[in-house]
């Protein structure tokens, strides 16, 4: 059979088993997620019936619906185009969407058991203080940690919050190992969340006409509104301007790029050359839009992929046409694993369309990958492929 008309069995079958209330969680998230994509595809609805495409919207928008609650929601639902499309491959396995984009017919190699497995990030940090002395977080915490100056500072259910004024020049550094996340209050009511594998530098209070951080890693901002500019220095690499605003940054050291995503706001982007900002490369961007800092210039995308973007802090990965080398980089970074390829190189380069709870177990992801001709194994802290 071919692969198109096996995809077309596939999925007609998957939408017969949702009509009937006897789809799985992993069925009914594959629809869910894929509507994002209904309008780049062809349509093999067509043959249905007009009372069967409207029974099959109506039962999917009331799914979406209780899916939306604390996401990111997925594009608005038009119409049961969301189905699929009979000119792509597509794998359906424990709730995650692949989608090949290699062009070659390679054989299907069944993965071999899994020995061991990596849990997802947990909610922990390290807080070194103004002293140099270290604090662990962890999200089962309920402290008081010493005052710095005169502003106060606790930690409970993975949430580290300041709380006070001073005008002494004291700063804090929160960290994220490897395998975890954390969220942070600062003094001047601003939120950050933190992705795995990065760090925050801060004021433990802002004083003066400026609020900046040092920011290593990927974090989300909801910046506090206030007539003091609030600045976040990327990876020694960009400057990011806002008053308050929503945005993201992503600046991890091993990566070649910072991306700035906005989302609500405005925000300046400035290239930095010599720790100072380049007026010549500076951004302003509009919600929805993206600055790419590369190479000491700035690019701008005036539409960015917000659902790829804010994946990790809605709880799933997400990758469109995405290299299996830039997949592995995120998963390392959120199971704490080393990556090490045996073989063939050109693996690094096959790429995959991919949604997937960030709650699950590493082993339980790597499983959903056992029709796509790659194999894992788990070895202690090493993922290795082949």
């Amino acid at each position: 059979m071919r692969p198109v008309d096996q995809l077309r069995n596939d999925l007609n079958r998957m939408i017969r088993r949702f009509l009937n209330g006897k789809a799985t969680e992993a069925e009914k998230h594959f629809l869910d997620a894929y509507e994002a994509y209904a309008d780049k595809q062809p349509d093999i609805t067509d043959s249905y019936s007009a009372d069967k495409k409207e029974q099959l919207s109506a039962q999917m928008l009331e799914v979406v619906r209780r899916k939306t609650a604390a996401t990111i929601p997925f594009a608005r639902l038009r119409s049961t185009r969301w189905i699929a499309a009979a000119s792509i491959l597509v794998v359906l396995a424990t709730g995650i969407i692949l989608y090949q984009t290699n062009k070659t017919n390679s054989p299907r190699v069944a993965v071999n058991p899994v020995p061991e497995d990596r849990p997802p990030a947990s909610s922990s940090a390290q807080l070194t203080l103004a002293d140099g002395s270290r604090v662990n977080l962890d999200s089962n915490g309920l402290a008081v940690l010493p005052n710095q100056g005169n502003v106060n500072l606790s930690y409970k259910n993975g949430q580290l919050e300041y709380r006070g004024s001073s005008n002494a020049n004291l700063y804090n550094t929160i960290s994220t190992p490897r395998g975890a996340t954390y969220e942070v209050t600062l003094a001047d009511g601003t939120k950050v969340w933190l992705n795995a594998a990065s760090a925050l530098r801060y004021p433990v209070a802002f004083a003066g006409n400026e609020r900046s951080v040092t920011l290593s890693g990927e974090a989300y901002f909801e910046v506090a509104r206030n007539q003091v500019p609030f600045k976040v220095i990327a990876n020694g690499k960009s400057e990011v301007e806002v008053l308050g605003t929503h945005f993201n940054v992503n600046a991890y050291p091993d990566e070649s790029v910072v991306a700035t995503t906005l989302l609500e706001g405005k925000v300046r982007v400035a290239v930095l050359v010599n720790d100072q900002p380049e007026k010549q490369s500076t951004l302003l961007l509009s919600p929805g839009q993206q600055a790419v800092t590369t190479a000491g210039k700035n690019q701008l995308k005036k539409e960015a992929d917000l659902n790829s973007v804010m994946a990790w802090k809605s709880g799933k990965f997400y990758f469109e046409n995405e290299k299996l080398e830039t997949i592995m980089k995120e998963f390392s970074r959120w199971y704490d694993v080393e990556v090490v390829y045996q073989g063939n190189d050109e693996l690094k380069n096959r790429r995959f369309f991919m949604i997937v709870d960030r709650k699950l177990p590493l082993r339980e992801v790597l499983k959903s990958l056992e029709n796509s001709g790659v194999q894992f194994q788990i070895e202690n802290k090493k993922l290795i492929i082949r």
